[in-house]
This record gives structure tokens, sequence and C-alpha cells, in this order.
């Protein structure tokens, strides 16, 4: 499918720049936002700090693009060429700004706006959820980060991180090991959550750096399996079995929360920035990791499920014929788990 793209200028509290892909052909079309994952990530997956240009989202639009469907990305407050300040950016501000681009989607004449898909990644995994449960929408495609709160996700990061600092060999190993880094480091980590939950601050100093309390506090305080069970849209959940940032486990239990079709995989090889990887995925290496799998397409068997997904339910013309339920595949093997509603 041939498609146009272009920049465009979304009016939230702040104004956004962002990114349409359409159809060259007249029409209406169901359309996708891309929400990208935390920190400063902007539109394309350039990971800003790093200027490590991963591309992750722009790989995804053309995706879904290439299947005749409209898609959004953009650069979240503060970030690219972003009005707004990022370290002042709450998680409220965030759903408010994607809610900002359903609506601007939805007023454009190439848009149908009963076909409105949100596709989240990591922290656009909890975004698009709570998105959902104030302003519903018509599909969910969740990457690497289903069912998971901030919290649950960072915690079992630092429990990662610990285990291979007391694994390290030799005399690292050892002083990691006699210095208690996990007790001492989760002690280290009660303060600051407790510092960032008792003031109304945007900013706090950890240290001599300055944190963002404002988005921590709003994720930790906010509760996203309610919104999981409002969901009555379909809902897409994939996974990667070499992710350290996200739990595949917590994905697969998508079906326990929302009253739709939902279907989940955990994709052999693939790491939390959806690209493959083949070995022993390290966290105190994430970085050397990113960056060599920077230049790397998505992997191959996410392109294949989303693209198959989209086509039943919102291509193909006999996408209500499909058997309700929940659908969960392992690796690359699609298995069934019955769940019928």
């Amino acid at each position: 499918m041939i498609f146009d793209e272009y920049e465009v200028a979304i009016n939230s509290e702040f104004t956004l720049q962002g990114t349409i892909t359409k159809p060259k052909a007249d029409g209406k079309y169901a359309a996708v936002v891309i929400i990208a994952g935390s920190g400063e990530i902007d539109r394309d997956g350039t990971i800003v700090p790093l200027k490590l240009e991963a591309n992750i989202y722009k790989d995804l639009a053309h995706v879904i693009a290439g299947l005749g469907v409209v898609t959004l990305r953009f650069d979240k407050r503060g970030v690219g060429k972003s009005d707004g300040e990022f370290l002042k950016t709450g998680m409220w501000d965030l759903v408010s700004d994607i809610e900002s681009t359903i609506t601007y989607l939805k007023e454009q004449p190439f848009v149908d706006p009963e076909n409105i898909i949100l596709a989240g990644h990591s922290e656009g995994c909890m975004l698009a959820t709570v998105v959902n449960a104030r302003t519903p929408v018509n599909g969910l495609i969740l990457l690497t980060g289903a069912a998971e709160s901030l919290e649950e996700a960072t915690k079992r990061q630092r429990e990662i991180a610990y285990k291979e600092l007391k694994e390290q060999k030799g005399i690292k190993g050892k002083l990691m090991r006699l210095l208690k880094v996990e007790k001492r480091g989760e002690k280290q980590m009660e303060k600051v959550k407790e510092k960032m939950m008792n003031t109304e601050k945007d900013t706090i100093k950890v240290g001599f750096k300055p944190m963002n309390a404002k988005w921590f506090r709003e994720h930790f305080q906010h509760n996203i399996y309610k919104d999981l069970q409002q969901v009555t849209c379909p809902v897409l959940a994939i996974a990667g079995d070499k992710d350290i940032q996200a739990d595949p486990e917590k994905a697969k239990r998508i079906g326990d929360y929302v009253k739709s079709d939902s279907e989940v995989y955990v994709i052999k090889n693939m790491d939390h920035t959806l690209k493959y990887f083949e070995g022993d995925f390290k966290a105190l290496e994430f970085k050397k990791i990113y960056a060599e799998g920077a230049a790397k397409p998505l992997h191959p068997k996410l392109e294949e499920i989303i693209v198959s997904w989209m086509e039943t339910h919102f291509i193909s013309q006999h996408a209500g014929s499909k058997i309700p339920g929940s659908i969960l595949g392992e690796s690359e093997e699609v298995g069934r788990e019955s769940n019928c509603l």
C-alpha cells in the first residue's frame, strides 16, 4: 500500500509535533496512535539522551501504514519538536496529550472515527490502558508492558540488576555480596519513594540529579488493573522472552482482566525494544546491547502477528465471524487457551 507521510501540529496543553502516515487513495480509514515508552524518546523511537536512533515507532508506523491504515506518532511534551518541559510532565499530562491526538484524528476527513486503535510500547501500554478507561477506543495493541504497573516493572528491573551484581566474578561480585547491595539499594529506593510521595513538587533532587517526582507519584497512585477491567475492545498483547524491563508473565494475565477478545504472544528471542536478540541478555549491559541492536529491523514475528491481528479486526470484512475469547501464544508457536465469555 502506497502512503503519504507528513508532519502535523496537535493542540493540547502544549503544542505537540507529530507525523501522520495515510493511504494515498481517498477514503475513511482506521487509525492507530503510537504511544512511546518512558523517558526522553521521540516519535520515531530515538532515545534522545543517548542519541540512539532505534526507529522502532517509525518502523511500526510503516508496517501498519502498509495495511492501508492511518498512523499518528508524536513527540511527547518536552521531547523533540514538541513544546513543554519533559521533567515536569506527569502521567496525567501524558494521558491528556494522548486524548488530544485521538480528538485530532477524529477530526480528519480521511479517518473513520469509529475505528481508533492505541498502540502502546512499554509505559505506552499503561498509558493506553488508562486512556481507554476515560476515552474508550476500538482496539488496543500492547507491546512489552501489558498488565503491569510501573511500580511492578521497576521492582523487577532492580531485582534483576541486584542478582547480576552479586553474581559478578571475582572481587566485584564478592564486594557486592559483602555490601548487601540488594538490602542497601531497596532501603535507598524506599527513601526516594517516600520523598516523592510526600511532596507536591513536580521534581525533586536525588543526589545532584533532578527526578520527575510528579510522574512517579501519579503512576504509583493509580491502579491500572481497574482500567483493564473496563476494556471492551479487542486487545493484542505481545511480549518478548528476552525482555528485562517488562515481565512477559504479566502479559499472559490480560485475559483475566479484560471483557473482550484478547490475544497474547510471547515471542522467542525478542527484547524490550521489539528487536531480535539471541543469547543471555544482561541488564548491566543494556545500553551496549540496545546500541548494537538499534539498526536492526523490528522482530519479524512481531510484524507478522500485528499484521494478522489488524487484518482480522480492522481490515477484513469478516472480522465479526471470529470466535470471542482469549488466545495465548507461547514463543513462536501459537497455543490456544480457551477463555470464552
